[in-house]
């Protein structure tokens, strides 16, 4: 069987872009063949998170004789997978299904690639009214379902006890601000040691923007005005948000500044080497 439309999942969710799934390798896209249908997913995780992924296949697989279920991280991560998925399907090249985040849905919809699904998910069998309202309408574009959403992420702050405990530096509790979280960072940060108080993504994907949006939001500001028609986010409290950040890299230099964003800063509180590591329940 060989389909040429996308499948997407939004908002921390799974995007499948579905495009010649089959066994024959016919070049007609509407053939019909024998066999198992198989399909690629591009899921751009790494470490632990495509650990478990893989183990998940695996068991598919072996309980499913009649799809054969194929990963690859497409041949980069999570946060880069937009950029990916639209080279790939320019080349009409794409995988089946591929992970994307809720905010790249309607850039790839545009494509005319991505599956309708407004129909299979009104199926009983999928319980779409057990998703939260928030996450049908990240898989929503133009009243039309396009995507399923994979998970809903919370951030959160993480930290090294004993980097903490060492610098005699009081954990976080409740009541604990921005304010409270600069200070630390900076009392945290020994150049000689080489241990940084927290980390940032600076290139530019969507992580880079959720960082500087919980910090917009948490002050009070937002990025678009309440009926979407005007930008907001460069208010005061825009500019407070970025400039805290500003002077933590710039004056601080308290901030590992991760030019990449493939791992490296997780990699480093792992090592004991960054203090506060703001993520979520991924990491855990």
């Amino acid at each position: 069987m060989s389909r040429r439309t996308l499948t997407l999942s939004a908002a921390a969710l799974v995007a499948a872009l579905a495009a010649g799934c089959g066994s024959s390798g016919s070049s007609d896209p509407g053939a019909i063949s024998s066999g198992p249908v198989h399909i690629t997913i591009w899921h751009g995780q790494i470490d632990t998170a495509k650990t478990a992924l893989d183990a998940a296949i695996v068991a598919f697989n072996k309980t499913h004789s009649d799809v054969v279920v194929e990963s690859d991280t497409g041949g980069t991560t999570a946060d880069h997978m937009l950029e990916k998925i639209q080279a790939s399907i320019a080349a009409d090249a794409e995988p089946d299904i591929s992970y994307l985040f809720g905010s790249q849905l309607a850039n790839v919809v545009t494509t005319g690639k991505v599956a309708d699904m407004t129909s299979a998910v009104a199926d009983p069998s999928w319980a779409w009214s057990d998703f939260w309202p928030a996450e049908q309408q990240a898989t929503t574009v133009d009243g039309k379902v396009r995507a399923i959403p994979a998970l809903v992420d919370n951030f959160g702050v993480i930290y090294n006890r004993k980097l903490l405990a060492a610098k005699g530096i009081a954990e976080p509790k409740a009541g604990w601000t921005w304010a409270d979280f600069r200070a630390a960072a900076k009392a945290l940060t020994d150049k000689g040691s080489g241990v940084f108080g927290t980390g940032y993504p600076i290139d530019g994907s969507e992580d880079t923007a959720v960082r500087f949006t919980f910090s917009l939001w948490q002050r009070g500001g937002d990025l678009v005005s309440a009926d979407g028609a005007t930008s907001t986010f460069a208010t005061a409290d825009g500019v407070a948000a970025l400039e805290m950040w500003r002077q933590m890299a710039v004056d601080d230099r308290s901030v590992y500044l991760d030019s990449e964003n493939a791992g490296k800063t997780e990699q480093l509180f792992n090592a004991g080497k960054i203090g506060f590591f703001v993520t979520g329940p991924w990491e855990l």
